[in-house]
Formats: structure tokens, C-alpha cells, sequence
């Protein structure tokens, strides 16, 4: 009798147990760890710049009639700008964070969320620049004067996007949108201003970090046993780069001048990246595999409870 009851007992709890499993797979999606490798990942940035370079500044000259002669920069005091030869494309495979991106999927065909998307968008692959020789007018009377020459010169070495808020996703049917809300960082190093061709100033590191949202189309095709899930998208992104500098210096070779300047550069360079980032051989459990694993360590149940009163 004891045997029977408990057989019966046994029984109704793998019911229940199966029911609860097969009623929370329909209800709960599949989160799936996802590292972006490989090689059908691209990232390809067009570094190119947009807008105007505002100058400012003022000083003084004196020459060899120990004359000093102040001067300011005159209008206009925007100038406009372009990289030497042309744009600058970056080609690298973009790397996620270590933990992994997570991938909420409901179905084969569906993209349910997105957490922890955390970009290295050049991966270690950096681009160098340089703008168009920039001329500031002044209203010196010294020739060497009237049009300060300034070159600028840089590296761009890294360009990141981290998701800091909810993704919002629509569409069904193995595609649609998606939007994620982040930050998005970049540094430029090895920033150098040369002045009337032979003065170097360094500048330093120009970094910064603003918060961006990331949209794009997603895509999800194939059976629940191997799953490709892509991403796309288009970034630009403005990176500000300024120069505040006192320049002292002396030319005695040519005119025997002694300049001291003040200058003050600001300006913006806008990357521009086309993201492809794509992930196969994904798996998704089966509501019945799920079921059958629940029975299985319910199974194994009653073994591991002999044990531990042995």
C-alpha cells in the first residue's frame, strides 16, 4: 500500500512538474549569449570632416627695431575644412565585451531584446589624419603674418559604443528594427599642430564621450537548431577636437622675429561607420526538450535523495 501511494505521488508531481515546464516554455523566451566573431563581421568608419574650424587669438611681434607690434585675428574667423587626399575608411572585425551580448529569442524568427550590446568598433585597428593647411588672417603688418599657416594631424584610436538603456525592437516574421540607447566614445591621439610649417605644438589626447542611440534593421532566419541572427546599422558621430596654446618663439633666420601668440582652434570630425554584425549556429531548446530534461532530473530525484540520507 505504501508502494502504491507513493507511485501515485510520484506521478502527480511529474505532471504538475511537466505542465510547469511546458506552460513556462511558451511563455518565457530563450536568452541567448551572444559573442560577435569571426570572420563575417565587418566595420567599415569613413573618418571625414564636416563643418567650419573656428579660430581666435591674438599677440604680439617684435622685430629687429625692437618695435612691438600687437595684432589680432581677423575675420573670417571660420574656416572651412577637409582631410588631406580624402576621407579615411577603417576596415576591422568588431569585437563585443567579454560577457558576451545576450539575445532574448521567442522563436527562430524573433528578436525579443537586447542587453549588454557592448561594441569595439575598430578592434585595435587605428586611423591616421590630416586636415588641409588651415590659413588664419591677421591684421599684422608683418608679411610672415597676415596669413598664419596651421597644420593638424591626428590618429583616431578607438571608437566604442556601450548599451546603457533598454533596446526597443518591432517587426516579426524573421526581421525588423531595433534601437538601443548607449554611449558612444572615441579617442584621438597623437594630435599635432604645426605653425607656419616648422613649429610643432602637440596638442595631446582629444577624447571624448557622448550618449548615442543606435538603430538599425535585425534579422533572424533558420531552424530553432541553428539560428543567424545579424545586426546593421549606420553611425556618425562628431568628434570635437580643440587646441588652446601660448606660442613664444623666435624666427631669426628669416626676419629675425620674435612672435607671442595666443591661439585658441576648435573643430569637429565626424565618423561615419557602416556596422554589419552577424552570428550563427545559434540553438534554441524545443518546448519538448525542455520538458524531457525537467522529467529527467525529476527521475533522478528520489536517487540523489538516497544518498544523502546514506
Amino acid at each position: 500500500m505504501l508502494m502504491k501511494k507513493f507511485t501515485v505521488r510520484l506521478f502527480v508531481a511529474l505532471t504538475v512538474a511537466t505542465l510547469g515546464l511546458v506552460s513556462a516554455s511558451r511563455a518565457l523566451a530563450v536568452t541567448v549569449p551572444i559573442n560577435f566573431t569571426g570572420t563575417e563581421q565587418n566595420f567599415d568608419a569613413t573618418v571625414d570632416l564636416t563643418g567650419n574650424l573656428a579660430a581666435n587669438g591674438s599677440g604680439s611681434v617684435v622685430n629687429t627695431k625692437n618695435k612691438v607690434e600687437p595684432f589680432k585675428f581677423t575675420a573670417p574667423f571660420d574656416h572651412p575644412l577637409s582631410l588631406f587626399g580624402g576621407a579615411i575608411v577603417v576596415s576591422s572585425d568588431p569585437i563585443t565585451d567579454p560577457a558576451g551580448t545576450t539575445f532574448e529569442l521567442p522563436a527562430p524568427d524573433q528578436i525579443a531584446d537586447i542587453a549588454a550590446l557592448n561594441l569595439d568598433l575598430l578592434n585595435g585597428v587605428t586611423s591616421d589624419f590630416a586636415l588641409d593647411t588651415i590659413f588664419i588672417t591677421t591684421n599684422s603688418s608683418v608679411f610672415l603674418l597676415k596669413a598664419i599657416s596651421i597644420d593638424l594631424s591626428g590618429t583616431l584610436t578607438e571608437l566604442r559604443f556601450a548599451q546603457t538603456g533598454a533596446a526597443i525592437l518591432t517587426g516579426t516574421g524573421g526581421s525588423g528594427t531595433f534601437s538601443v540607447d548607449g554611449e558612444l566614445s572615441a579617442s584621438i591621439d597623437n594630435l599635432l599642430a604645426v605653425v607656419f610649417g616648422l613649429l610643432q605644438v602637440p596638442v595631446g589626447t582629444q577624447s571624448i564621450s557622448a550618449p548615442f542611440t543606435l538603430t538599425g534593421s535585425w534579422t533572424s532566419t533558420g531552424p530553432s537548431n541553428n539560428v543567424k541572427v545579424t545586426l546593421d546599422s549606420n553611425i556618425e558621430f562628431n568628434v570635437p577636437l580643440s587646441l588652446l596654446t601660448n606660442l613664444t618663439t623666435s624666427i631669426t633666420q628669416v626676419l629675425s622675429l620674435t612672435i607671442s601668440s595666443t591661439i585658441d582652434l576648435a573643430a569637429s570630425l565626424t565618423v561615419g561607420a557602416g556596422l554589419h554584425l552577424e552570428q550563427s549556429g545559434i540553438v534554441i531548446p524545443e518546448p519538448g526538450s525542455m520538458v524531457l530534461l525537467g522529467l529527467g532530473l525529476l527521475a533522478f530525484a528520489p536517487l540523489v535523495a538516497r544518498r544523502i540520507r546514506r
